[in-house]
């Protein structure tokens, strides 16, 4: 049985969603791991993946608000799978494509609501340090279709790039 979201019958490649063209054979290799997980870690790595690349217990609590007993059950089994590995500040996916096709996988109204929820749960992680995780807001709202916080928080965030001097980002 696939894990919920995936398709059974994979296309030849994956379409570029985020930019990137999976061979069919390593999305079905992906598939194969993703498919071995509970329904809830399969749910947790979706969300983990719209944090990003790399993420750390704090901000996987707050946005999923799941009791810390069944977290690190969940994030147990993601290690085992061999989808995710620990780092000195938290965990990462061991591979890029293993991201990507869990980003795939996940609807589009999902995916916006997901990272509603992480840009909120960061909002309250991170309360006065909004000018110093601008940046990262910017991001969460941009893919919230929420524009009109994420342009607020885009002025904050090139302020912030001109006071250290990264000019260049400033104007970006």
């Amino acid at each position: 049985q696939l894990a919920p979201g995936l398709i059974a019958a994979q296309p030849p490649v994956s379409p570029p969603r985020g930019g990137l063209v999976i061979p069919s054979r390593v999305h079905q290799v992906i598939g194969l791991r993703l498919e071995r997980l509970s329904p809830a870690a399969y749910r947790l790595a979706g969300l983990a993946v719209v944090i990003g690349r790399e993420f750390n217990y704090p901000v996987l609590q707050a946005t999923s608000q799941l009791s810390h007993s069944t977290l690190l059950d969940l994030l147990d089994e993601l290690v085992r799978a061999y989808l995710i590995e620990e780092t000195g500040a938290g965990y990462r996916f061991r591979h890029g494509l293993i991201r990507q096709v869990l980003y795939d996988e996940l609807t589009t109204h999902r995916r916006i609501w997901l990272h509603g929820q992480v840009v909120q749960a960061l909002e309250r992680l991170f309360v006065g340090q909004s000018k110093e995780q601008a940046a990262v807001f910017v991001y969460h709202y941009e893919r919230a279709e929420r524009y009109e916080i994420a342009f607020h928080y885009l002025i904050r965030a090139g302020d912030q790039a001109q006071t250290t001097y990264a000019l260049r980002e400033a104007v970006d």
